[in-house]
């Protein structure tokens, strides 16, 4: 089975949106200490066999994660959107989420609809909707300027957590010396790939491993799809990967198809 986590955060908060998919530091500590040893990605497409850990996006938060399984002696698989670091911006869905949580006014009125941000799950059902119109745009910029105008904010405003920056290329440097952590292909940037023409997409893999081959001396063999989701370009993708990743809801957790698998969630 392949399991997922995102970032690690001290003193983690559900009422948070900018907590959202993280994990309890000392509670991370605390089940790498105990669990069963994970096994290298490569042995479950070589194989067939054994749990394996990954972590997504380039965020100091998940850089904790990747130094605690270095310390505990765990193997993972963390994977990376090197335009981030390159520019060192910050993640769109993360600016998204800061200004849910700190929008002074909670009443939004967004395509017609009013949504209170007061609430728990009309916080949740916003969330959901305007990221569908986010992956809809395959520019950075772009995105941030949707983002900014809905929310009448510009995000350079914002105080960014520390769990949510973007890690330095010395902090990718330090992942890339363990033993048991490897660095694999998350896209360019955080794009749906419903968003990209295929030209667009081999164009971004492409400057990608220019990139990783040049600041790592590394390249990659696993894609990890941004957001999890399925799509009809990834027969065309599988190819050029050893291994695809998604984590997809509407998908066993154990699905395989060739060399495109799912993921579920790590819980503690």
């Amino acid at each position: 089975m392949i399991y997922n986590i995102h970032n690690i955060v001290t003193y983690y908060d559900h009422r948070q949106m900018a907590h959202r998919n993280c994990i309890d530091y000392t509670r991370f500590c605390h089940y790498l200490r105990h669990c069963n040893n994970f096994v290298d990605i490569d042995s479950v497409f070589e194989q067939g066999c054994g749990n394996v850990l990954t972590i997504d996006d380039a965020t100091m938060g998940a850089f904790d994660a990747a130094m605690l399984c270095d310390r505990f002696r765990k193997y993972a698989t963390l994977f990376i959107n090197p335009y981030y670091i390159e520019n060192g911006k910050t993640y769109y869905m993360h600016y998204l989420s800061l200004m849910i949580d700190y929008v002074q006014n909670k009443q939004i009125l967004y395509q017609g609809e009013k949504f209170d941000l007061a609430n728990k799950k009309k916080k949740k059902e916003f969330r959901k909707k305007i990221k569908l119109d986010l992956c809809a745009i395959n520019d950075e910029e772009e995105r941030i300027a949707y983002i900014e105008e809905t929310f009448k904010k510009s995000t350079s405003e914002l105080i960014v957590p520390y769990h949510l920056r973007t890690m330095s290329i010395k902090h990718l440097r330090n992942i890339a010396d363990s033993k048991y952590v490897r660095i694999e292909y998350h896209g360019w940037t955080h794009a749906a790939l419903q968003s990209m023409n295929e030209e667009l997409l081999l164009s971004e893999i492409e400057k990608s491993r220019s990139w990783l081959n040049d600041t790592l001396c590394k390249d990659f063999n696993y894609f990890c799809i941004p957001f999890g989701w399925n799509d009809h370009k990834l027969p065309n993708l599988s190819s050029l990967f050893k291994g695809i990743l998604l984590e997809d809801k509407n998908l066993p957790g154990n699905y395989c198809n060739g060399n495109i698998v799912n993921r579920v969630p790590l819980l503690i």
